[in-house]
Order: structure tokens, then C-alpha cells, then sequence
């Protein structure tokens, strides 16, 4: 049988490291090696590659267009070795109770626009274990319905459920790439609002205040914005062109990051509550739970950067 022709594993798990921490330094310190070993380790594999990778940007290294397709499918597989790796201690572990749904309390908005990647990774490495999705987290009495984790904005201070914070967000402005002229970007918002009415509903009504109120934009926006019912309905209209919205960049980066659609003026965010991992304390005596927990955390930590 031949040989395996793969390039150095220690660079590729040291690439993946430094893509998901940001720094040489942090990576190495989830390694737990040298900040030198980690340099070397990338240094090794790009030479192995025969292309350049990274570059250098100042007192910055970051990867290159050709470096971020490689890592991400260098991340892909590691997942997949993680997954097996898990499976089987878990195997080799005591039998203990076991559970072959998780049912996921998140916004119809996040079901539909972000959570279809992270499932499809998640059922690759774990075809056994179904994730149920259900929709009604601003129902005011969420913590009584059948889950084993909701993804919140805010944390619950119920009893029986644990609160873990995962990440901070930040609220942006999005418009279908569509609905931009040839010439680029309306010169002024108020001109973007003209063409492209804000788009206002009461799941996002909070968010959209705040991010107005700090690019003082309030009273412009308020003159030309159109109310829909829901935040699903909000993201549809969005996605058809036919007005611009402020929301979770959680919900969006993945559609700007694919260029369905567009953020004009991207130094306009405004910081937001960060997103809650609120888990049944009952769920957590399965060992599943838990690790899609983990594995959830992961994704969204990854979606925000």
C-alpha cells in the first residue's frame, strides 16, 4: 500500500490553531508550545506547499486568499478526526444514559440563514446524533418548552438552566449586493434609505435603535423605514432587495461572506450584547448535549471571527 503524501501534520494542526485563535502567540498557547515552534511548525508546511500562504502585514501575519480555501479545508478534516477520536472514547466510557435527538431552541431567522452549515458539519461527525431545531425564542415563556439548549441574546435566570456566555456580537447594516447601483455605494445613508427603506420589526427593534442612536441616524431612519411583522419576514425582503436592515452579524456574515449580500459601511457597527448558551440542567447528564454545546460555541465563535 502506498505511502500517505501529506505535508508536515504538526504545521497543519499549528494552521489551524493560529486560524481559529488570530495570533501566533494565542495558538501556541493552546498548544502549548513556543511561539517560535508555532513559526516554524507554518513556516515548514508553507514551504512543503510550494505557495505563499501568509503575509506579512505590518507587525501582523495573515493569510492569503489561496491560505484561507486551505485552511478551511484543513479545518474541515481535523473536525472530522476530532469527531472520530470522540466517538470512540466515548465508546471505550462506561455506558451511561443516551439520548439520539437534541432538540435547539434558536430565531426562525437563524434556523433558515445560519444553522444549515454548522448542521451539515455537525452530521458528518456525528450521523447517529439528530439535532431538532425549534423555532420561539422571544415567546415570553421559553424556558417551559422541550429543549435541551436555547441560543439567546440574554441569559435566563431560571432555575434549571445554565448560562454560558459564548461570544459578543455586533449590529451592522445589510443590503442585498443586488440593490446597489453599478456605481457603488449610495454617498449617504439617508440616499441608501431613500431607494431601500430600513427595515423594523419588533424581534430587532432594540438592536436597530441602538446602532441609529449611535450613528445618529435616528431621526433619518425613523422618516424612512417600512415595519414587518417578524425578523424572518424582515431577512426575506432584505435578501429580495427591496429594503436594508440592522442586525446580529451572526445572522449575516455568513450571507455577506458569500456575497448575497452587502455591508456598505462596515465601520458602522455597534457592539450588542454577546450570545448566551442556555442549557436544561436535566440534558446536561447526556454526554451528546454537552458536546454539541461545545461544538455549537465553536461554530459561532468561527461565524464571528
Amino acid at each position: 500500500m502506498a505511502a500517505r503524501n501529506l505535508p508536515p501534520v504538526r504545521g497543519l494542526v499549528a494552521l489551524d490553531a493560529f486560524v481559529r485563535c488570530g495570533t501566533i502567540r494565542a495558538a501556541a498557547d493552546e498548544l502549548g508550545v513556543l511561539p517560535s515552534t508555532v513559526s516554524r511548525q507554518l513556516a515548514e508546511l508553507e514551504a512543503a506547499l510550494g505557495v505563499r500562504i501568509f503575509i506579512q502585514d505590518g507587525r501582523t501575519l495573515r493569510l492569503t486568499e489561496q491560505g484561507r480555501v486551505f485552511a478551511d479545508q484543513i479545518a474541515e478534516s481535523l473536525l472530522l478526526a476530532e469527531g472520530a477520536y470522540q466517538s470512540f472514547r466515548e465508546s471505550l466510557q462506561s455506558p451511561g444514559p443516551t439520548k439520539s435527538v437534541i432538540t435547539v431552541l434558536v430565531s426562525g431567522a437563524l434556523a433558515i440563514h445560519w444553522f444549515p452549515q454548522p448542521l451539515a458539519r455537525w452530521r458528518s461527525l456525528h450521523p447517529n446524533i439528530q439535532v431538532r431545531l425549534r423555532t420561539g425564542v422571544r415567546l415570553p415563556a421559553w424556558e417551559d418548552l422541550d429543549f435541551d439548549i436555547a441560543l439567546r441574546l440574554s441569559p435566563s435566570n431560571r432555575e434549571g438552566i445554565v448560562n454560558e456566555f459564548i461570544a459578543p456580537d455586533e449590529t451592522t447594516l445589510t443590503i442585498s449586493r443586488n440593490a446597489i447601483p453599478p456605481g457603488g455605494r449610495p454617498a449617504h445613508i439617508w440616499e441608501l434609505f431613500e431607494t431601500h427603506p430600513l427595515l423594523v420589526c419588533q424581534n430587532n427593534e432594540k438592536s436597530t435603535e441602538s446602532w441609529l442612536a449611535e450613528n445618529a441616524l435616528r431621526r433619518v431612519a425613523q422618516q424612512r423605514h417600512r415595519r414587518v411583522p417578524i425578523l424572518l419576514d424582515a431577512v426575506n425582503s432584505l435578501l429580495n432587495g427591496t429594503g436594508s436592515m440592522i442586525c446580529s452579524r451572526l445572522l449575516f456574515e455568513e450571507l455577506i461572506g458569500d456575497g448575497t449580500l452587502l455591508e456598505p459601511w462596515p465601520e458602522r457597527r455597534t457592539r450588542q450584547l454577546g450570545w448566551w448558551l442556555c442549557t436544561k440542567e436535566q440534558s446536561l447528564k447526556y454526554a451528546c448535549v454537552e458536546q454539541f454545546a461545545s461544538f455549537l460555541i465553536r461554530e459561532i465563535v468561527h461565524t464571528l471571527g
